[in-house]
């Protein structure tokens, strides 16, 4: 599942899920999301798992050259780290969009059709969105009223276990 976040950690959309597992730059490549934003010249940025997306989508650096004496790779000099750090920073906000996906228990394993776990996410992000930034604010009424409403089959007792709890 791709997700696209704006820099303030918004999702703004979740691709359908594919079935079996795909690469990074091969997901975004089958949804179409490398050709969109090379049409709309958008400035993206990634993680390294979209290492040669092209040229409008930055990745930070990584430290490819062998070292001829030690036939090592060579650690990344200081402006590398730099680099990365700054690109860290920026990215940071976006990657809270996927965080706030995985906080979903429904999420983390889906053991169903591809279909069925399109229709997971995209219900997952519709929630989402209509709640703004802050999901967690959707609660049940736990009012005592709501809670200790009599449900048409419930027993006519003076007392009665409504929910887990005991009602008076």
């Amino acid at each position: 599942m791709q997700v696209l976040a704006d820099p303030a950690g918004r999702l703004i959309w979740v691709s359908p899920t594919l079935p079996g597992s795909r690469h990074d730059i091969a997901a975004a490549r089958e949804h179409g999301i490398l050709d969109a934003i090379d049409t709309a010249e958008l400035s993206t940025l990634a993680d390294t798992g979209y290492q040669g997306a092209g040229p409008t989508v930055r990745v930070p650096q990584r430290r490819r050259h062998l070292d001829p004496d030690t036939g090592r790779y060579r650690p990344p000099s200081q402006n590398q780290k730099d680099a990365n750090t700054a690109h860290a920073r920026q990215r940071g906000p976006g990657e809270r969009a996927n965080a706030e996906l995985k906080s979903w228990k429904i999420l983390r394993k889906i053991r169903s059709s591809p279909r069925r776990g399109t229709t997971l996410v995209k219900t997952v992000q519709t929630i989402i969105l209509a709640s703004g930034s802050n999901w967690k604010s959707l609660t049940v009424s736990t009012s005592e009223e709501a809670r200790c409403t009599r449900p048409a089959h419930a027993s006519s007792g003076p007392s009665w276990a409504w929910r887990g709890r005991r009602c008076r």
